[in-house]
Formats: structure tokens, sequence, C-alpha cells
């Protein structure tokens, strides 16, 4: 491949980096500085672009292009930023606020509402308030007389705090989620503290979007009437998540199908072969209908966009599909990795933060796995019938797109469908077909019988679907669980993928011992970590509320304090993680009657509303561990016990805890608060 074929490609590598650079070390660039240095890099590149260079000096050109925008992706990420703005509404907050605003989001279920809020007006009452910006999470509950569309001014009161991180080592950080959106504070708002004030609206793209949505998703209501097939056709079709249920969240992303319900690349890529294909015709005719036929690929993409609610995910696929269209029907002998960068260097000059969402970067890394990889796997064997070479090309792209996917569905998902395969045989048709079958019953919906026997079909179908996927689920050894691994392995994961690619390409040995490499790398630290495993020895005392989970690690055993009541998948969803990472091969519950536990060089007691002064229990304890709210005095328990420091967990009445937080400020002594704080690991020695 030859770098002048592929300027673009060229062009997003330093802009890329300066975006991370800004996200890893919040580098900020004075705005003065920053301007006289890309302007002065503009002066030059402009100078050394008018004189001629000699050959053997060209890469000053180069270097300062590199370097400019390196500068630009810090400059524009960092003032991307919300909360650097000087209006942001973070300078306003209250103990109580008022806030008014525009609905830009929503997520619907049957008890509460999910918003997404811009503010435009912020105050510490309805009387006093004054110009703002910035995103809010807003959390409301439902009330069926006021029903929240997009587009509709806002008007609420309450606290603003800012998105807590995670409380537990490992879990999902939601705020850092919430961050590549620009939104970092939330808004818990009680019922009657809020009103719609307007549903008359200037025109908006987004909220016509939404109404299309809204309106379709009535149609497939009639003719999906059961929950799990409804939700199904609602996400596939339309982009509508809001009625998936836990278990078939679960059996989709064990299967590795959850990209099919998830309305993106896919999707769009689904709908643009289709059209070409219709239309394919137009090509050969003259050029007033090739360019005819341009528009009409564009507009079905974007229609598309429309009725799925105009989700980010889908607005970036259908920019991605744009470039390609518009790139194809300009340049057919253009690189198809220089349209992609380029369309990925818009978007990043959009939105640089763009770059740390997940899908986006899953979507490209599956797209230019399907297009470099999938010729290569699909010419490994010749089949010459039909209908099993098509399974065969079906297979390639899952293959295709899965392996490019790797590092970046590890790292973040901590897991690996073993039968991705299996189930991209049955859903990826099966999507294209319920597509189709979905679009007939939106245009047949107002004649008689047609769309009624369509949605049968579609409903059979879907059913259909479900049920594969479900006796998927249930073959046993499924999936690879509980891979966990820091951030920097993503660095030789993605070198290992570029020099198999070199040794491809190039046949080259060098290539596939770099390669060999970068494995090493990865196995060396797998087994440093193994090895840090069978030694560690330490305690958790996890944050969870109204309960208590303690976990005891010697070597990869762990001995777990919870309370019976608490499921195991609740205790999954509070340890799993850690324990994953910690490389827990058993567990085992304590009996929770046990209140002191003595574990290597740790003494802890244990007093809970129960507790009864045990004589046998000597004074010099290391951590006194209150829980489920004990009618008893700190000064009592000091001098009885003599602890080094006291632990107030989450099964204690937020009251409760306040009150022994300002106890022990009042008679010096330590505490840590867990629900305040966060979970407590406490290293011992052995």
């Amino acid at each position: 491949m030859n770098w002048r074929e592929i300027p673009f490609v060229r062009l997003c590598i330093p802009l890329a980096l300066g975006i991370l650079t800004s996200f890893s070390v919040h580098l900020w660039i004075d705005t003065y500085c920053a301007m006289v240095v890309q302007g002065g890099t503009i002066l030059f590149l402009v100078a050394a672009n008018s004189f001629k260079i000699k050959f053997v000096s060209r890469w000053y050109f180069g270097a300062g292009l590199n370097v400019f925008l390196f500068l630009f992706g810090c400059h524009l990420s960092y003032f991307h930023h919300g909360l650097h703005g000087r209006s942001h509404f973070q300078s306003h907050i209250k103990q109580q606020n008022y806030i008014l605003g525009k609905i830009k989001e929503i997520n619907r279920n049957k008890k509460s509402y999910r918003l997404i809020v811009k503010v435009l007006l912020i105050g510490s009452d309805s009387m006093n308030e004054s110009s703002a910006n910035g995103q809010l999470l807003v959390y409301l509950p439902a009330n069926g007389d006021l029903d929240p569309y997009v587009g509709d001014w806002f008007l609420a009161k309450g606290h603003l705090r800012r998105i807590a991180g995670p409380s537990n080592p490992y879990s999902f950080d939601f705020s850092r989620y919430m961050s590549i959106k620009n939104t970092h504070h939330r808004l818990f708002i009680q019922e009657g503290n809020w009103r719609i004030l307007s549903n008359d609206q200037d025109f908006s793209i987004v909220r016509l979007a939404h109404q299309i949505q809204n309106k379709f998703l009535k149609v497939l209501q009639t003719y999906l009437p059961e929950s799990n097939e409804n939700a199904v056709g609602a996400a596939l079709i339309l982009g509508h998540k809001d009625e998936l249920t836990k278990e078939l969240k679960s059996a989709y992303s064990d299967t590795g199908a959850m990209h099919v319900l998830a309305v993106s690349g896919l999707h769009v890529g689904l709908i643009y072969l289709g059209l070409s294909s219709l239309l394919a015709f137009l090509n050969r005719a003259n050029r007033l209908m090739r360019i005819l036929n341009i528009f009409i690929q564009l507009g079905g993409v974007w229609s598309f966009a429309l009725i799925t609610g105009a989700a980010p995910s889908v607005l970036r696929a259908s920019a991605m599909l744009s470039f390609l269209i518009v790139g194809r029907a300009l340049h057919r002998e253009a690189s198809i990795y220089n349209v992609l960068a380029a369309s990925a260097f818009v978007l990043l000059c959009i939105n640089p933060f763009t770059l740390a969402d997940v899908g986006f970067q899953l979507s490209y890394s599956a797209l230019l796995g399907i297009i470099y990889f999938q010729p290569k796997i699909y010419g490994l064997f010749y089949i010459a019938n039909t209908w099993l070479d098509y399974l065969w090309k079906l297979l390639s792209v899952g293959i295709s797109a899965q392996l490019a996917t790797l590092p970046v569905s590890l790292f973040y998902f901590q897991q690996f469908p073993l039968f991705f395969w299996l189930s991209g045989l049955v859903v990826v048709p099966a999507a294209t077909l319920i597509l189709g079958l979905g679009f007939l019953v939106f245009s047949l919906h107002s004649v008689p019988f047609l769309p009624e026997l369509i949605g049968k079909v579609l409903f059979y179908v879907i059913h259909s679907v479900n049920t594969m996927i479900f006796w998927i689920q249930s073959i046993p050894y499924g999936k690879l669980e509980g891979i966990f691994f820091p951030v920097w392995v993503l660095v030789p994961l993605f070198l290992c993928f570029f020099f198999v690619i070199l040794t491809i390409e190039y046949l080259q040995l060098k290539w596939g011992i770099a390669a060999l490499f970068c494995l090493l790398v990865i196995g060396i630290w797998n087994l440093s970590k193994e090895c840090t495993s069978l030694k560690q020895r330490r305690i958790v005392i996890y944050s969870v509320r109204n309960g208590t989970v303690i976990d005891f690690f010697n070597g990869q055993t762990a001995f777990a304090f919870a309370p019976t009541k608490l499921a195991e998948d609740q205790l999954r969803y509070v340890a799993g993680n850690f324990r994953q990472w910690s490389r827990i091969n058993h567990q085992r519950r304590l009996d929770q009657t046990i209140g002191e536990i003595n574990f290597h060089s740790i003494r802890i007691v244990i007093v809970d509303g129960y507790f009864n002064r045990d004589s046998t229990i000597l004074p010099g304890v290391d951590y006194l561990l209150l829980r489920e709210n004990p009618r008893i005095s700190l000064r009592d328990l000091e001098s009885t016990f003599n602890p080094g420091q006291f632990i107030f967990d989450g099964s204690n009445s937020r009251y409760k805890t306040e009150q022994w937080n300002r106890e022990c400020q009042e008679l010096g002594l330590r505490c840590i608060d867990i629900q305040t704080h966060g979970a407590l690991v406490i290293e011992a020695t052995p």
C-alpha cells in the first residue's frame, strides 16, 4: 500500500494522538500560546509549500503538519470539554437549584425517565436565574400526565451533584461513560418538582426523528404483541433498546450477537447494500441518473437514521457510509481506507470525544477488519455449491469483524463468545429479513389485511431468532470470561496485529518475529500477574447499599462475608470484576455469626445491631467494622477494643453514619465511611 494513496490516514494519526494526549494527561495549552504556535506552524507550512524545497528536505513540511495537527487535537479536546467553559453551570450550584433547559435525549422505562438536558438557565430560585450552558443527567419518576419528549422546555428543581466514579474496584465507570457525552453532573428529581413548560417547539431534526420513531414503535406494538419479540424488533429495526430485558441482553451478549440489537454500522450497511443492489441499473445510465442514484442512496441512509431516533451511533455510521457513497461516485479508484479515514477525521474535528466512544472504536475496527481480512479468509477455500459458498462468505465476514475488534472487545467487555460464528450465521441474514419486513409493515400500515400477514411473518422470524440465540447460549463453554488486563496491554496487542498484517503483505520473517515478541511481552505480563495472585493476602470491604460484603483473598481463593439474602448475581455485580482481576478461582462464604476475624496479620471485629460484648475478644484490634446500625457509643467501643480504625459500611443508615463521623471527629478517632470513600482494600502481610 502506497502512503500517497491514503493521505487522510496520515492526517488522522497526529490528530488522534493529540486528542489521546489531552485525555490521558489533561494537557492544557494557553489559548494565546496555542494560537501563536499553531499560527506560526501554518505560516511555516504555507511558506514551505510556496517555495521549492529540496527533495531531501521534504520532511520539514511533514513534521510541521504533524506538529500542527497534534497541537490542534490537544487544543480541540481541551476546549470541547464542557467543564472548561466559563459559563458552565457548575459555578452556580447551590444546595437547591432551579434549572431550565431543553431535553436532548430520553430513556424510558415503566417507573422512571432518564434524560440528558441542555441547561440554559440556572438559579437558586425561580426569580434569580443566570444564563449557563452544559449538559445535565436527570432522573425523574414517570408521570402519566407529563410525558417528556426530545426538544421540550424542561423546568425542575433539586440538588445537582457531580456524577460519582465507581464505588468498587474494576466496576463499571459510569462517570467516564457520561463524560464522553460531555455530561458530568446529575440530578434526582422528586415527583412534583418538574414540569414541561411548552411542547410547541421550533423545527428540530432530532425532535422530528424521535416523533417518527415513536410513531413506528406504536405500529410495531400492534403486530408484535409479545414482549420479547417486540423488544428485539424495536431494537433491531428502530434502535429503541429500552424494552430489552436483562435475559435478552445477556443471551445476545453471550453469543456475540449484541451488535445486531445496537443499530449502527451493520444496519446502515444493510440499507446501503439493499439500495445499491436495487438501483444498480442506474450506474449504467447517463450521468444524470448516476447522480440521482447517489442522492437516493444518501437519502435512504439518512432517512433510516431519522426513523431510528438519530442516535449518535447511527449518525456516525451514516456519515461513514456517506463518505463511501460520494467517494466511490467521484473517484472510483480512491482507496477505501482513505475514505474511511476522511470520515473519521471529520467526526473527530466535530467532536473529539468520539475517539473515546466504544461504538466508534468497534465500528471502525470491524469495518477495517472486514475490508482487509475478509477477502483473504474467504479466499482460503473454494466452495462450488452456491448456498454453501454464501454461508462461507457470511462466516468469513463475521470472523474478520471479530478478529479486528478482538483487542477492543476484550478490554471493554472482558469476555469472548466462542460461538459468535454460529450466532452470526443466524442473526445477520435474519437482520436483513427483519429490516425488510419491518419497513414493509411501516409502508403498508394503512392497507387492509396485508400488513397483518407481514406482521405475523415478522413475529415468527424474530421468535425463531430468539429461540436460536437462547439455544446457542445454553451450549456449555460458550464464552471465555474474566479476561482483564490494563490499558497498556492494548499497545502490544495492536502492534501484534499490525506486524501480522505486515507479515501477510510482505512475507518477511522479521515482521513475524516482531509479532511473536509482542505476544511474548503479553505472556510475561500474564505470568507475572498469575504469580502475584498466588501470593496475595488481601481484605476488600465493598461499597454495598443496605448490605455488607467483605472478601478475604488468600491466594486464588476468596472467603466472602456476605448476607445470605444477597443473591449470587448481586454478589457477582458487586465483587465479580475485582475477583476476576485478582484471578480468584474459588469462593466460599463465611458464617455471618462470626464476631472476630483474624486474617494473617490483620484483626477485624464486626459489631452489628445484635452485638454483645464477648469477653474472649481482646483489645488492640486493627479494624472495628460497624454494620446494621448498632446502638452503642463509639467512646465505649474505643475504650473496650482500642481499634486502630473504625469502618462504617453501607448497611448503616446515612443519618447514623453522619452522626458517627461527627463523633469520631470530636474524639479524634480514625474512621472510614465506605458509602462516601468507596470500597476499602487492605493489604495483609503473611
